[in-house]
């Protein structure tokens, strides 16, 4: 394969990935959000056990708090949206 087509592979295997991680990331702020708008209420525990029963987003792993409070700001910068 020549030097030009390896580039060219590397580079759009890369964007494809990164493409599939902002989808993703995407889709767990969208979830977060629907989540809290369609409890009313709602609290971090119950919505980390919500979230530990979505293994497609979640892997089945906790949201740690920290993380929580980041995807807080991305949802802000994203939409606009205060969670409190």
């Amino acid at each position: 394969m020549c030097d030009f087509c390896s580039n060219f592979a590397a580079q759009t295997l890369l964007l494809y990935i990164n493409e599939r991680m902002a989808l993703n990331q995407t889709n767990k702020l969208v979830w977060i959000v629907e989540t809290i708008y369609r409890a009313g209420k709602i609290t971090f525990d119950d919505l980390n056990r919500k979230w530990m029963d979505n293994t497609d987003l979640s892997g089945g792993e906790e949201m740690l708090k920290r993380t929580f409070h980041k995807w807080k700001l991305s949802i802000f910068d994203t939409f606009g949206l205060v969670i409190e």
